[in-house]
């Protein structure tokens, strides 16, 4: 078989039009019009110029970045809907299948359908090509186009999701959707299903305001690369993120709960002249005078500089090494061209002292939101201070026993040393770190003062935390010849606390706990409600000590089954763990279980 000359071939490929889809927001911004009936305070030729922060995602659409994968826990105002829709536009001209848009209900669906896709489809002649000629095929619910089909779902249909396959998958106001139960998947899983056909060719789009952190929207999101916007501060020209507080995390929102005059906060007012004689504020002034506080230098950032700041934003990954083919982007209503300052710092105080801020966290800030049950303050830390000095033993403790408390890390090991009386009380009067627990030798050999009195006591006693570097752990404890017990915390919902001898180290035992109750009683019942059997600090401690005691918070989520109760995992609480498991310790102990 002889082969067509090169010139032919050229000549026969001249009739196949293998031009590359062109950029998203370049056709969109070249061929869509946005009618006035739906969006009424913004209508005329599509641009990303007010919402330069919408041009990477809407870039995602084009199927040269192979991205199959795209979240969007966007806060009110952003437009992470408008972004979903002009990108499902542009996929109608540029490459089209089978769309399958999910909302939260059937009746939500019609709505949006009738009086924001409909219109928008008309009304652009590039867009309105593709309609069927039969007015059959284009109801609100299923629209024929001629080279594909677009079918608009509640999410509280299953029967729906689980019969259509598509190629481009829809699921808007994710966290509104109907939830998982045991006879069937959760309504944005079944919906993910109807892509198999299509493998690496399918896209899945999700967008939400977020509501819990442990809510399979959030986790998919944190799972991609959770990108932020950043753009430079007019003055340091460092970049800063745009939200309510510092944040190492996009869920680390616990700040929040404190008072608006604490410095982290990155958005500022002026409290003298906007608090009024009977606590409440001025909304006015706090209107009129609140701004953005750069986190390096404090500059304060205002709404006349946020347009030309926008324009220099860029997106970041937070989470690097993520899949390429998934991306997730963060954003809070701070970038909106239609929210200020002033409304953010009025509706955060307004949900603050009225409503909770869980609307105020989900919908403007496009955060996930705990609720707190129980939070241990500083004031709380303070409080348990006694008349007694660091490095002494009171001289009215009733000494039973003198236990060190350990919890060992990759870079240090933290220990404390805390007496015990019979009934249960309890002093703090020593803590610090080591390299290793091999260092904690020369602990057993210290002796601490009595008060004034002139005689002095060694620990009687230890327990070590056995979750990093096991065997170590144990091989330490079997050679400390009884004087130290390893301990390991259980995530089990109920129960106390139990013995079992160490299999591979046989002479000692193990003391397992349920950490729940442990950090129940030694954090609400002894520190935060100051209960009884009392728990003293001496009245020099330290702030390096009490951080991690007053980042302690009791916390709950609703789930399908019912409340379950949880304490937020906080990363620098060394020393609570090591009073921790002296307490439990302690309590094992009297009850003859060693």
């Amino acid at each position: 078989m002889s082969s067509l000359p090169s010139s032919a071939l050229a000549e026969t490929l001249s009739f196949f039009d293998f031009q590359p889809a062109p950029g998203v927001v370049e056709f969109l911004e070249k061929n869509i019009e946005v009618p006035e009936r739906v969006s009424p305070n913004q209508p005329g030729r599509f641009s990303t110029l007010q919402r330069p922060y919408m041009r990477e995602p809407l870039e995602c659409f084009q199927p040269k970045e192979g991205i199959t994968d795209l979240w969007l826990p966007w806060g009110s105002q952003a437009g992470k809907t408008t972004v979903t829709a002009m990108g499902v536009a542009y996929l109608i001209e540029n490459d089209p299948g089978p769309v399958l848009w999910v909302t939260p209900s059937e009746n939500f669906g019609r709505s949006w359908s009738s009086t924001r896709w409909m219109p928008l489809i008309e009304h652009n002649p590039i867009l309105a090509q593709h309609m069927p000629a039969n007015a059959d095929d284009w109801k609100h619910l299923e629209q024929h186009y001629d080279r594909m089909t677009m079918n608009v779902v509640g999410s509280n249909s299953p029967a729906n999701l689980a019969s259509r396959p598509a190629r481009y998958v829809v699921c808007d106001e994710v966290c509104k959707f109907a939830k998982a139960t045991a006879d069937e998947a959760s309504a944005m899983m079944l919906a993910d299903q109807r892509t198999k056909t299509f493998r690496e060719m399918a896209m899945r789009i999700r967008t939400s305001t977020p509501t819990t952190a442990e809510d399979e929207f959030w986790l998919g999101c944190k799972g991609a690369d959770m990108r932020q916007n950043h753009i430079p501060c007019p003055s340091c020209k460092k970049p800063i993120v745009l939200n309510h507080v510092l944040m190492d995390q996009p869920d680390d929102l616990e700040a929040l709960r404190s008072s608006p005059e604490d410095s982290e906060f990155t958005l500022h007012w002026d409290k003298e002249k906007a608090r009024l004689d009977d606590g409440t504020w001025d909304e006015q002034v706090v209107q009129q005078t609140a701004h953005f506080r750069c986190v390096h230098c404090e500059y304060p950032v205002s709404d006349h500089e946020k347009p030309s700041l926008l324009l220099l934003g860029e997106w970041h990954p937070l989470h690097a090494g993520k899949a390429k083919n998934t991306r997730s982007y963060q954003l809070s209503s701070f970038y909106s061209p239609d929210v200020t300052f002033g409304q953010m710092a009025t509706h955060f105080l307004k949900g603050k002292n009225l409503f909770g801020l869980q609307d105020y966290t989900n919908g403007w800030l496009g955060l996930p939101y705990h609720e707190s049950l129980l939070e241990v303050s500083d004031a709380d830390i303070m409080a348990l201070r006694s008349d007694y000095r660091l490095e002494t033993i009171p001289k009215d403790a009733q000494i039973t026993a003198i236990l060190i408390g350990v919890d060992p890390g990759e870079r240090e090991t933290h220990w404390t040393v805390t007496v015990h009386s019979l009934t249960g009380e309890m002093w703090l009067i020593d803590h610090g770190t080591v390299l290793d627990v091999s260092d904690l030798t020369e602990l057993q050999k210290r002796t601490w003062p009595i008060g004034s009195t002139g005689r002095r006591r060694a620990a009687t006693g230890g327990f070590i935390d056995s979750g990093y570097n096991t065997t170590k752990v144990y091989d330490f404890c079997r050679g400390s010849q009884g004087f130290f017990h390893p301990t390991k915390g259980s995530k089990a919902a109920i129960g106390t606390w139990s013995m079992t001898p160490v299999r591979s180290h046989p002479g000692i035992t193990l003391l397992t706990y349920v950490d729940y109750t442990a950090k129940c009683g030694l954090y609400e019942d002894r520190v935060a409600k100051r209960g009884n059997p009392r728990f003293y600090l001496p009245d020099d401690i330290g702030r390096e000590f009490c951080r991690g005691f007053s980042s302690q918070k009791k916390l709950q989520k609703r789930t399908e089954r019912g409340t379950v109760y949880f304490w937020k995992k906080v990363e620098d609480d060394h020393y609570p763990d090591c009073v921790k498991v002296v307490d439990i310790g302690f309590k094992a102990m009297t009850a003859g279980l060693n």
